[in-house]
């Protein structure tokens, strides 16, 4: 699990995220990043509209959690993204899922 300093929280990073930032998009997962100081953060958005069980959701929240911090040593320091789920991604397993996060990050710039 990523440690809780890693993490966004309040709405004003988000709405920073979403309002001036950058975005990406795959099949199943949207990318929203922007640059802030400091060590990078990170969310994870699951809808309802992706499942309507809190298990799914939370499950594939943690997944995309670990992802991230396995490869945490590949990110670059100074941004803030968020991973916003669609339809079909509780599908995925969890090495479809690595390579779906990672390939955005890749795209975005925000590995090293």
């Amino acid at each position: 699990m990523l440690p809780q300093s890693r993490k966004i929280k309040g709405r004003k990073i988000f709405g920073t995220i979403y309002q001036s930032g950058q975005k990406t998009f795959s099949r199943f997962i949207s990318l929203f990043f922007a640059p802030i100081n400091g060590p990078s953060k990170f969310a994870c958005v699951v809808s309802l509209k992706v499942s309507k069980k809190a298990v799914l959701r939370n499950k594939l929240r943690r997944r995309a959690y670990s992802v991230i911090k396995e490869n945490s040593f590949n990110i670059k320091d100074g941004h803030a993204a968020s991973l916003v789920f669609k339809n079909g991604a509780t599908e995925l397993s969890y090495p479809q899922l690595s390579k779906y996060i990672l390939d955005l990050f890749k795209r975005a710039g925000l590995t090293i």
